[in-house]
Parts: C-alpha cells; sequence; structure tokens
C-alpha cells in the first residue's frame, strides 16, 4: 500500500535552482503528461506526480531502478545504483568549485560533515588540481 506522507521539515519543501536543459525538459514532459491527460480522460488518477505511470498512478520504485540500469547500458556506461548519481552530482559539482554548503543545501543533507565525508569523492582531477595548486605556491613564494 502506498502512503503520500507530509515532508519531515518544512524545510524539505523548497524551490530548487536547475540549469535550463532541465527546465526545458520538464517542461516538455509535463505537456505530455497533459495530454496523456486529456487521453485517457477519467481513468487518469491526478496526483500531482511529475513523474507517474501513464495513466497517472506512481511509479513502482523497481521499474525507476530497471530504467535507469537499461539506459546505463545503452549508453555504454558502467552499471551503478541509482542513488550512486547522488555521489557523481556531488562531486562533480565541488570539483567546479561550488561551496561545499550549496551542495549540501542541494542534497537536501542535514550537515555539510554529510556531504564532505560521504557523498564527495577525491578524483584523479581534483588531486591533480590540489597538486598543482601546492606547486604554484612553492614556486611563485606565496
Amino acid at each position: 500500500m502506498l502512503a503520500f506522507l507530509e515532508p519531515k521539515t518544512d524545510s524539505s519543501r523548497r524551490t530548487m535552482a536547475l540549469p535550463g536543459e532541465c527546465v526545458t525538459a520538464l517542461r516538455q514532459h509535463r505537456a505530455r503528461q497533459a495530454k496523456e491527460r486529456l487521453r485517457i480522460g477519467a481513468a487518469y488518477r491526478s496526483l500531482a506526480l511529475v513523474f507517474a505511470t501513464e495513466d497517472g498512478k506512481p511509479i513502482d520504485p523497481r521499474t525507476i531502478n530497471d530504467r535507469f540500469t537499461q539506459a546505463l547500458a545503452r549508453a555504454g556506461g558502467p552499471h551503478i545504483r541509482l542513488h550512486d548519481a547522488r555521489h557523481t552530482f556531488a562531486t562533480w559539482l565541488l570539483q567546479a568549485g561550488v561551496p561545499l554548503k550549496t551542495v549540501s543545501d542541494q542534497l537536501e543533507h542535514s550537515s555539510i560533515a554529510i556531504t564532505g565525508n560521504v557523498y564527495s569523492h577525491v578524483t584523479h582531477e581534483i588531486a591533480r588540481a590540489a597538486a598543482d595548486t601546492l606547486h604554484q605556491a612553492f614556486t611563485t613564494g606565496s
């Protein structure tokens, strides 16, 4: 039995900044959903879900995981869990210089320690940049 519950805290209900490409894709998705609603009529279950089955019902989480795995396979990507995408998100943003607090807020973590210790990973590029920064400090006398 599926139950919809209120968020744990008031801060869980928020507006999130997204890249323009994501906003465009979500608008296109919403337009497709509106067409489905019209096509199906009264049988459509309007629960105001962003992602739902064709008739508006919640998608089984196993289906989402299966589709993610299939999409990775088609793209020739490695087999990872959908949850691993959160770690990748954090690592990429931190590597790009986004402040830890901002990344933590995007992931809805209660503490930057969770983001820093669990979700960020030191990539080769990050380690190389640290070594280059150290080299620059030694050679310029800063």
